[in-house]
């Protein structure tokens, strides 16, 4: 799945297709399933879960809602503050340690305030923004400031409010999202829609399943975004209309006073059709129907837009068959993430190293950088037709990856452990297939120790034989002079003497990267001709 972790939400909707593509190929038949690989997603992640417990709650992922901000942003404080603390416990309790990090709670439960989307649109979409201000959306705008410092510098002010404000950023430039530093969820408006705006702002509506709330529309500043509150005393409206020069008389007319709590700009209410009041009510009223007819959620609570009948606004747009191809799109991903119950349609799958009695994971890590330590790989399977029958052993300190006792030993790719990811392993059997129950060795057995003796007949010796002398590569001295073994040496003697190729299915020895470079070099001096 994709790699950045920032990008929960791709991720889910990539592994959601592979259930369903997988569920597809074996046609609604009760096919067992074996899901396996790099899943870049951690334990008790959207992910995770999606997998083990067989559906999340696709919002709580959705990079436009508010409570992904906010749970990302608590992520990262937990993160900032733990993280060197947990790399040091790491080395001598990994186990430990899981338990201590910050795992996100699912947002099902949140309010629905919280599901209130919030925007930022680029210094070229200031009409973009007052439409969505008008509708009482929370839309920022991005300052003069800020578009020199992007535009001249290259300092990405807007990215930064993305993340501080837990904002979903709106633009037109495509060349913003091939940045690295880029804000998840980001809306691309293209230049060929800037002819039907109106259009555009529906489809943005209907993609990230905004409902609109006719009672607060027309309650946000179109200067600054800001809060427009009624204004009761009388001094303080004389001052508003002194201060934006009202005609005289104008007192008379007034029905209602308004000021943003923002930019202290001033605000009334007139009834005569001339008046500028009524010629934002006008627009916001055709705005409204706008969104009506292109399939946008109303609330029932029409406030001071009662006027406008929804019905037969909804049955006239459904007879009208002219509108942009890309209003004609319903992709599905856009769908998934705005469901509160995605359900895996492989129903709830069991990690093969997961202990039985909670579900936990039991190993910490299966990734290990300098900057990085996680279990990104999983063999998934499906309980009710299948049992683990047996592990392959993988280490869970980093004492056991540090075979040479040296500094950073225990970052992979090392000499011992080839490869940046760990393997794991898993033999999983058919319960009526001849296999009786205490014969099989379930994962909840690995936490309290991995040695288990030698009950779970994976990765142990095969036959009394010794295991053949390989032939040294040069005559000088090598980093590794054999093969990796595929347990550390702190594992029981009887589980380490593999054969050239192990008869119990485990992966064969395998030369580490130093081991074939040297073979590459001994090779091109083959090769090379004598002078």
């Amino acid at each position: 799945l994709f790699w950045n972790p920032n990008y929960e939400y791709v991720k889910l909707c990539q592994i959601h297709y592979v259930a369903m593509r997988t569920k597809a190929f074996c046609k609604n038949a009760n096919v067992p399933v074996i899901l396996c690989g790099d899943f870049n997603s951690q334990p008790k992640s959207y992910v995770h879960r999606y997998l083990t417990t067989g559906s999340v709650n696709a919002k709580g992922v959705a990079p436009w809602y508010a409570h992904y901000h906010q749970r990302r942003m608590k992520d990262e404080e937990s993160q900032n503050n733990e993280g060197d603390k947990n790399m040091q416990e790491l080395s001598s309790d990994v186990t430990a340690d899981l338990n201590k990090i910050h795992i996100s709670e699912d947002p099902s439960n949140k309010s629905a305030e919280q599901n209130k989307v919030r925007y930022i649109l680029d210094y070229t979409l200031n009409r973009f923004c007052r439409w969505m201000r008008i509708l009482g959306l929370d839309a920022a705008l991005e300052t003069d400031e800020e578009e020199i410092q992007r535009t001249k510098y290259g300092n990405m002010i807007l990215f930064q409010r993305c993340r501080e404000e837990g904002r979903t950023l709106v633009t037109t430039s495509s060349r913003l999202l091939q940045r690295k530093d880029c804000p998840p969820g980001a809306y691309l408006l293209d230049t060929k829609s800037l002819s039907n705006l109106e259009s555009t702002l529906v489809h943005l509506l209907l993609s990230h399943g905004i409902k609109l709330e006719p009672n607060k529309m027309l309650s946000r500043c179109v200067v600054c975004n800001g809060s427009i509150e009624p204004v009761f005393e009388e001094e303080r409206k004389q001052q508003i209309f002194e201060s934006h020069q009202a005609p005289d008389g104008l007192n008379d007319e007034i029905l209602d006073v308004y000021q943003c709590d923002g930019c202290s700009q001033g605000y009334w209410w007139c009834e005569k059709p001339t008046s500028s009041a009524s010629r934002v009510k006008t627009q916001a009223t055709r705005l409204l129907e706008i969104c009506i007819s292109g399939g946008v959620e109303v609330d029932s609570d029409l406030g001071m837009f009662s006027f406008v009948d929804v019905e037969k606004i909804k049955n006239k747009s459904s007879e009208d068959s002219e509108e942009p191809s890309y209003m004609k799109q319903d992709l599905d991903v856009v769908r998934w993430l705005k469901t509160e119950n995605l359900t895996n349609p492989l129903r709830g799958m069991t990690s093969a190293y997961a202990v039985e009695s909670t579900g936990e994971e039991s190993l910490p890590f299966t990734n290990v950088t300098s900057c990085f330590v996680g279990h990104l790989d999983y063999i998934l399977y499906q309980r009710e037709f299948m049992k683990v029958a047996g592990l392959l052993y993988v280490p869970k300190t980093f004492e056991e990856l540090n075979d040479l006792d040296i500094a950073n030993g225990h970052v992979l790719p090392s000499c011992f452990w080839p490869s940046d990811h760990l393997a794991v392993g898993s033999h999983l059997v058919w319960p009526d297939a001849g296999t009786s129950d205490d014969a099989i060795v379930h994962s909840s057995a690995l936490p309290q120790s991995l040695s288990m003796e030698t009950k779970t007949l994976w990765c142990m010796p095969t036959n009394t034989e010794p295991e053949p002398q390989r032939e040294p590569i040069s005559e000088e001295p090598q980093p590794v002079a054999t093969a990796p073994s595929l347990l550390s040496p702190g594992q029981p003697e009887n589980a380490k003497n593999h054969g050239q190729r192990c008869l119990c299915g485990c992966v064969p020895p395998i030369p580490s990267l130093f081991q074939m470079a040297e073979l590459r070099k001994q090779a091109r001096l083959k090769q090379a001709p004598i002078t």
